[in-house]
């Protein structure tokens, strides 16, 4: 069991989002989704949370090797909209992106299909 200040902690959030991403286990993510420090595109939570699970399978499934993480600013005037790119290997194109927006303590998530 996660205790509450680790689930409401921003930056729990993320580590917990990236660890979940490298390993493909979103298992690892979602005792934190529940926090009302975390927004979503989606309708509800649990959407976006099947949603997460099919896309890290789906990047599993296209990656060769381990997935690592490189971090880019979608606009160098606003640093709180950064995307989480997963790379394996060999290809030159990420395997997944998550798009993180961060503001007043709490975190924005979004995942645009391939």
């Amino acid at each position: 069991m996660i205790d509450n200040n680790k689930i409401n902690s921003t930056e729990n959030i993320k580590e917990a989002l990236i660890k979940a991403c490298i390993k493909s286990r979103p298992s690892y993510f979602k005792p934190f989704l529940p926090s009302d420090k975390i927004t979503t595109e989606w309708q509800d939570k649990e959407s976006f949370y099947k949603f997460f699970k099919y896309m890290l399978a789906a990047s599993k499934k296209m990656s060769e090797g381990e997935l690592h993480l490189k971090i880019k600013l979608s606009d160098t005037e606003n640093k709180n909209i950064q995307h989480y790119k997963f790379y394996d290997e060999v290809h030159l194109h990420s395997r997944l992106t998550i798009i993180v927006e961060e503001s007043n303590d709490s975190i924005h998530l979004d995942i645009p299909p391939f």
